[in-house]
């Protein structure tokens, strides 16, 4: 090569500018500025569902109860709060004799012992809907029950005798208010101004529990408003003597700055009464947001902004996707709600998936680093995308959240007022390197420097925990969780709103809702004078690799034992050409209202065709008619 050229390559190469090198941000721990003394820690809303018979019904088994109690140990949580209604003892009737040992107490006291083995409290609600809940059985108060307020508070406060007293399930140490009763279900009597009827509910409930000496066994909280800061004002300076703690909520912020003025204003209002607050609910509704790595980073953005603010606890909407029990069992909205299974969780279904979502693993390194039992929220200084918090702990060592909100990398320097003699450990969650669904704990990389100072690269909307206690061979392995006989994840029902063809239907029960995804509708077919079969048939609109068949049996009220249905229903496939192939549909369910369900080798389907025979009807005619709720086909859509 001529010399002379690269003399000049040479040249114009160090003419160039050179980029700089990005700037240092400087961020600072205070440990001597005490935000919180006792914080309670990053905790979720984990509903006391798992044994009751909704669950069950959906699949629910103890080896995947025990696998959610792991997860529910692993995520760090100290405190969860559930959904607890008066018909779980009292039945259906107008405030009857409760009934203690009904089978949802039962599946109540089941998973209460569950928590307390692994040393989590619980917030009970105690009622879900205001003022519904008060007058449970019906919509509105009526003349013929004067005394629903009353019997309200002889039920909360027998509740916790028999549930803390009795069965000795002391882990539940605060009740719940309802749930944002700003937003009214049901109807106050002679048409109260709802929130004095709030303010006088709360003034009994609290007077029954001083009456019955139990007022000692829980901590109220309360007004659990949504739109935050509504009612707080009131609830302040007339309810002070008694709610112990203050607690409200908001949606749908994905910034740090948003979340912290919405903390912020609670903490104002509440700070002239000396007691703590908390956020009883908080997340984001938009579902593809809650399936991605970046969701991990929102959640963190939010607990560095609540702790900053100085909130006792804070409580992610929701842990896990569960089925909610009756009046919810069969809803369907917009709210990710499917015919009663509720899709807001870090986790799914279990018995649809083992898998974990993205941001399952930025909740857990939040939860078990910075909510540590004992630990205090000290004083710190961020920048608004790039936020941080920081906890002391009992031993002296501390923790430091820093997240970076931007989508870029950043060099930080955080520094503090004096040397820090003991080594750093980094804890790191990179969203872009966490969209595969996994279980595994994040690894633990080696010291960091010490000092006054020190400095780190976080790379785009990286979520770190810097700790001065190293990882502990003690801490729970990773779980791993071995492949289902199932599973739903990653798989799509083809089969919903698809055509379909029957031999009959009642007008009143057609065809469309076999498709419809809901098990509370269904196909009835036409009356028949003797017991024959009649057929149902899928149409899918092209041959599908299809995965697995549920087919969920007519609703019929009834509650218990299934219904022998091996000889009544009959299976078979076909492809473009309708040769048709028997499929077996065992029948291993414990609950009348469970899916049958089979599971194949993916093979290329187009129909799906279902003989069914029904029983004779009650009634002077002694008709026959057959009937199927749901039929859902599962395959994995490219």
């Amino acid at each position: 090569m001529n010399i002379r050229i690269i003399l000049i390559a040479i040249t114009i190469c160090t003419l160039l500018p050179v980029s700089p090198a990005p700037a240092r941000e400087g961020l600072s721990v205070d440990p001597d500025t005490v935000i919180q003394a006792n914080f309670l820690g990053i905790n979720a809303v984990h509903h006391g569902f798992s044994y009751l018979p909704e669950s069950v019904e959906m699949g629910m088994t103890a080896e995947l109860r025990a696998l959610e109690l792991a997860r529910v140990k692993e995520s760090g949580i100290r405190m969860a709060r559930t959904f607890y209604r008066p018909d779980w003892a009292m039945g259906d009737g107008p405030w009857l004799r409760p009934d203690w040992d009904s089978p949802k107490m039962k599946a109540l006291y089941a998973w209460l012992a569950d928590l307390q083995s692994i040393g989590v409290d619980v917030a009970l609600n105690m009622g879900w809907w205001f003022p519904r809940d008060v007058i449970w059985n019906r919509e509105q108060h009526l003349p013929s029950y004067p005394d629903d307020l009353h019997a309200y508070c002889r039920w909360l406060s027998a509740s916790l005798h028999e549930i803390i007293q009795v069965r000795g399930f002391t882990n539940v140490k605060y009740v719940v208010m309802f749930t944002e009763p700003n937003d009214m279900h049901g109807n106050t009597p002679g048409a109260k101004p709802l929130w004095q009827y709030y303010k006088e509910v709360l003034q009994a409930v609290n007077q029954q529990l001083i009456d019955d000496g139990r007022r000692h066994l829980v901590k109220i909280v309360g007004p659990n408003t949504s739109q935050a800061p509504t009612w707080l004002d009131k609830a302040t300076s007339e309810l002070n003597e008694v709610i112990d703690i203050y607690a409200s909520h908001n949606y749908n912020f994905t910034t740090y700055q948003q979340w912290y003025d919405m903390a912020l204003t609670i903490k104002k209002m509440v700070d002239p009464t000396g007691k703590p607050f908390w956020i009883d609910e908080y997340g984001v509704q938009d579902f593809k947001l809650r399936q991605s790595g970046q969701y991990g980073t929102v959640l963190a953005l939010a607990s560095a902004a609540f702790m900053n603010a100085g909130a006792q606890s804070a409580m992610l909407w929701i842990l896990n996707d569960q089925y909610y029990p009756e009046p919810l069992k069969y809803l369907t909205n917009g709210d990710a709600f499917l015919d009663g299974k509720h899709s807001w969780g870090l986790f799914p279904w279990l018995p649809e998936s083992r898998a974990t979502r993205p941001a399952w693993e930025a909740f857990v390194l939040l939860s078990r680093c910075m909510g540590e039992a004992g630990s205090r929220i000290v004083g710190s200084q961020g920048l608004g995308d790039l936020p941080i918090a920081a906890v002391t702990l009992k031993d002296g060592g501390m923790n430091i959240l820093v997240v970076n909100g931007a989508p870029r990398p950043r060099e930080v320097e955080i520094r503090f007022p004096r040397e820090v003699t003991l080594p750093l450990y980094r804890h790191g969650y990179d969203p872009a390197a966490s969209t595969k669904l996994s279980s595994a704990r994040l690894p633990l990389p080696a010291a960091a420097s010490r000092g006054l100072a020190f400095a780190d690269t976080l790379t785009a909307n990286e979520v770190v925990v810097y700790s001065t206690r190293p990882p502990s061979p003690d801490d729970p392995d990773p779980l791993v969780s071995h492949v289902p006989e199932y599973t739903h994840e990653g798989l799509t029902n083809i089969a919903l709103h698809k055509a379909v063809k029957v031999s009959s239907a009642d007008a009143e029960w057609p065809a469309e809702q076999l498709t419809d995804g809901k098990r509370l509708t269904s196909w009835r077919s036409g009356p028949r004078a003797k017991r024959q079969e009649e057929e149902v048939t899928i149409d899918l609109g092209s041959l599908v690799a299809v995965r697995q068949i549920e087919v969920f049996p007519q609703y019929s009220g009834e509650v218990g034992q299934k219904r022998k249905v091996e000889d009544e229903l009959r299976l078979s496939v076909a492809g473009e050409k309708r040769q048709w192939r028997r499929l077996t549909l065992p029948d291993t369910r414990r609950n009348a209202h469970a899916a049958l369900i089979t599971a194949i080798q993916p093979r290329p389907i187009r129909y799906i065709r279902i003989g069914v025979k029904g029983p004779r009807q009650p009634g002077p005619d002694g008709l026959f008619r057959a009937g199927l709720g749901e039929v859902k086909v599962f395959a994995r859509q490219e």
